[in-house]
């Protein structure tokens, strides 16, 4: 979600150009960079607040993935059309949250259809059972 801008808003901060507070998500192709600098204080406004899962699109664009097919399928879609993960591998969100948890990371997650809500109670149930419930750390 966040990558190349998280060098952006660090020269931004740096230079004293952002006076709010402001949190960078990093999605899961960061976690390198979340690894070095994340962070739960602000320096000059800015911090790297956690990982930023997306699992699905959006109801209005007809990209959410759902159990049920969409009544009017986008343009180009087929009847049955149901939308689509972002992530097809459940095993590898399971992987992302469990990283998360492990190194104490909070996790933004971007879910809306039915079909991506149960992908997300499906990877987070061994991870919570392996690490426990942690407050804060799926938003």
């Amino acid at each position: 979600m966040f990558g190349p801008m998280h060098g952006v808003m660090v020269d931004a901060a740096t230079r004293g150009l952002v006076d709010i507070d402001f949190i960078g998500w990093m999605d899961y192709t960061g976690r390198s960079e979340l690894d070095a600098g994340f962070s739960r204080t602000y320096v000059n406004h800015y911090r790297l607040g956690g990982l930023k899962i997306t699992l699905d699109g959006s109801p209005q664009g007809r990209t959410a993935w759902r159990t049920t097919p969409y009544l009017l399928p986008p343009d180009g879609q087929k009847p049955g059309y149901k939308g689509y993960p972002a992530i097809p591998d459940t095993d590898q969100v399971q992987a992302y949250l469990d990283e998360a948890y492990a190194k104490g990371w909070p996790v933004k997650v971007h879910v809306n259809g039915d079909a991506a809500i149960d992908q997300l109670f499906t990877a987070l149930r061994p991870v919570v059972a392996k690490h426990g419930v942690k407050p804060g750390q799926v938003i």
